[in-house]
């Protein structure tokens, strides 16, 4: 039996409820003038590395993303390592769906 590709087997094990576009050079994400790296990137949220936010609480977070400059609300829900965050995003405007539907 062939194997399966590797991209395939993280994909079928991935728990998140819609897909996610890795970060890289094209997505920044700031919170207080303190510009963050982006792991990765969805319709329902993000995954940032820092260690200055805690789990529970909300923040108006800037994106740069397709060429935007996109303002929204986060909810940071877990912290999977020191630095690892995931937040939801809070009633994300149009223009962000419309942005992260282009991308992802």
């Amino acid at each position: 039996m062939p194997e399966t590709p590797r991209h395939d087997r993280a994909r079928s094990a991935e728990r998140r409820a819609t897909q996610r576009l890795p970060g890289g050079t094209r997505i920044f994400a700031s919170i207080d003038g303190e510009t963050m790296p982006v792991r990765d990137i969805g319709p329902g949220g993000i995954c940032i590395v820092t260690r200055r936010f805690n789990t529970g609480s909300t923040h108006l977070m800037e994106l740069h993303l397709q060429r935007q400059h996109l303002a929204v609300m986060i909810e940071i829900v877990s912290r999977s390592d020191d630095v690892t965050l995931h937040a939801r995003f809070i009633d994300p405007t149009a223009q962000l769906q419309l942005a992260l539907q282009s991308c992802c």
